[in-house]
């Protein structure tokens, strides 16, 4: 696993207090958090556009420094290095403190002669220096493909820590969580898990709540020393007490699910509260699901739902964006209507045939927005009394919106209940008009109709020659029964 530091991620705390809607955030927070949510589904481009609104957007040092490191992780991302470099740079310029030891990593990892000169003069003020160089050494190995190298380094440093452990006596256990991890956690570290666990041990004894959290991480991965999932519950419900994030996090998702103790959604409520900010989309996503969607939601659960699904929108959720929107909250700038309608398609998939009033709410809300497609699929719904009751004057209002916003197979499903009316002469040829409307847009099947109707005279004056053009027209695009259809008009005029 790679392990990062990502100040960013502590911003909306910072800024936002708890995040609460009440609250009036920092100009260009909201932007940045959006940002962060879209780096954690790896969407880096709209991660830099909104990174860079961020930065152009506030002059906050905070702000203007975090989304420089956001900048900084899409470059590395994309493995642009310098670029990665130049942003930690100008963030270690704003704020020294947060970001020397980023930008120490990155000129070890990166930079010439002289940055790693001075990448090894800013390890040498870190409180754990003893070993840090050679764990960065060894971490870099492993990525260069060299394990061997990677195993030499990492046995090198964990001399150097046992070395200022006898020294010093590790009074407050740090030593001790160092070693926990160069036997255990860091990524190409040969793993002895007996060591990491021993070491751990040691350092929960004198007080390291990340020691708790990593020794129950361990419980549940190495061969040999599995624990049960109600030990592993009890240890992470340790350090989630001591507020460790991580542990808060599985303690949450541990009652949600069942997992080593009973399943309790308002307890996973209670921890998901206290995490904030730092729940993150995913986990925001879950409890909105779980309260939205188990069976026979109540009112008052499906606006916590909401809520949630409104915190999760910020951080990049396109679920929480279209639910939330459903009922009326703002949905954030970083989504297109594209990203909006697939998600709400995956939603009635689903939940439609159990979450009906939801879907219809939905796509109430994405017509409202003008999207065709949200448009046409109202219309669908009035036609077929999905969701709502079956009214085919409205289904035709909105077949007409829809086809005003630019869906040719509005005016295909329009011309189609035309036609169900019957064969009066007005009804055919408004059938006729929407399915040549749908036909100049390029949909198929109307250019096949618009030239069968030609051809029969039905809604229009009979006409071979554009009844050939256009079932031609329909051919081409791989109409079958259009074929057929061109060639029995041929006979005809034989």
């Amino acid at each position: 696993m790679r392990l990062l530091s990502i100040p960013v991620i502590a911003v909306c705390s910072f800024l936002l207090g708890s995040c609460a809607v009440s609250l009036q955030p920092k100009e260009g927070a909201e932007t940045l958090i959006q940002a962060q949510g879209q780096m954690e589904a790896q969407n880096y481009e709209r991660a830099r556009q909104l990174y860079r609104q961020s930065l152009e957007g506030s002059g906050d040092s905070v702000i203007r420094s975090a989304s420089l490191y956001g900048l900084s992780l899409v470059a590395r991302e994309e493995k642009h290095y310098g670029e990665h470099v130049s942003y930690l740079e100008q963030a270690a310029d704003l704020r020294p403190d947060d970001y020397k030891e980023a930008l120490a990593k990155a000129y070890w990892r990166y930079g010439n002669a002289q940055q790693k000169a001075l990448a090894e003069d800013t390890f040498k003020t870190l409180e754990d220096y003893s070993g840090t160089i050679d764990r960065y050494l060894a971490q870099i190995s492993y990525e260069d493909e060299k394990p061997d190298r990677a195993r030499t380094y990492y046995g090198s440093g964990v001399r150097l820590v046992k070395e200022r452990q006898r020294r010093t006596g590790d009074p407050d256990g740090k030593l001790a969580l160092e070693l926990g991890r160069l036997h255990y956690l860091y990524e190409g570290v040969e793993k002895d898990c007996a060591a990491a666990a021993k070491h751990y041990t040691a350092a929960i004894e004198k007080g390291q709540v990340a020691a708790a959290y990593e020794l129950a991480t361990l419980w549940q991965d190495c061969e040999g020393y599995k624990r049960p999932a109600e030990d592993v519950f009890a240890l992470m419900l340790q350090a989630a007490e001591r507020e460790h994030g991580g542990a808060m996090r599985y303690v949450a998702a541990a009652y949600m699910d069942g997992n080593g103790v009973s399943a309790d959604t308002d307890k996973a409520l209670e921890w998901y509260k206290k995490l904030g900010p730092e729940a993150g989309r995913k986990a925001a996503e879950k409890i909105a699901d779980s309260l939205m969607f188990a069976g026979g939601a109540s009112k008052g659960k499906a606006q916590q739902a909401v809520a949630y699904y409104a915190a999760a929108a910020v951080k990049g959720s396109t679920r929480g964006a279209v639910i939330a929107a459903a009922y009326g909250r703002a949905v954030p700038s970083s989504f297109s209507d594209e990203e909006l309608m697939k998600e709400a398609e995956r939603l009635e998939r689903r939940y439609g045939a159990t979450h009906g009033p939801l879907i219809w709410r939905i796509y109430g809300t994405l017509a409202e927005r003008k999207i065709p497609a949200a448009i046409f699929r109202k219309a669908r719904a009035y036609e077929l009394g999905e969701y709502t009751e079956k009214d085919l004057e409205q289904s035709k209002l909105w077949y007409e919106k829809a086809a005003e916003a630019g869906s040719p197979e509005a005016y295909l499903y329009s011309a189609r209940l035309y036609m169900i009316e019957g064969d009066g002469p007005e009804t055919l040829r408004k059938a006729f008009e929407d399915y040549r409307k749908a036909a100049k847009l390029g949909n198929v099947e109307g250019q096949y109709h618009t030239g069968l109707m030609y051809a029969r005279g039905m809604g229009t004056e009979k006409d071979a020659g554009k009844a050939r053009e256009w079932l031609q027209k329909a051919e081409k695009n791989g109409y079958v029964l259009a074929t057929k259809t061109l060639d029995a008009l041929l006979k005809d005029q034989e």
